[in-house]
């Protein structure tokens, strides 16, 4: 296999990312780790005791304050929010 053309490492194109991320974590605050103080609806919740719309909720189907679903979600430990992401989020959904 001839490499000598090599265009660059496989993660170059990543690198203006990993930039941004980097400037964003540079400033003190941490935008990947919010704890919002309470939750309204799935479009509004408190942060820091203010009132803001969530933009990113991924409530694509609006199960987000089903019965059903928070019936069927798995129950908080020791005091921490339940969280489910990626293939732990099957459960949830069946």
């Amino acid at each position: 296999m001839n490499t000598e053309n090599n265009a660059g490492d496989l993660f170059d194109k990543f690198a203006a990312l990993i930039e941004t991320r980097d400037r964003l974590l540079g400033g003190g605050l941490n935008p990947f780790h919010i704890r919002m103080d309470s939750v309204k609806s799935a479009t509004q919740a408190v942060i820091d005791g203010r009132d803001v719309i969530l933009f990113g909720t991924n409530n694509y189907l609006g199960l987000t304050f089903d019965a059903g679903c928070i019936e069927a979600a798995p129950q908080p430990h020791h005091g921490e929010p339940a969280q489910a992401q990626g293939d732990d989020a099957r459960e949830l959904v069946g």
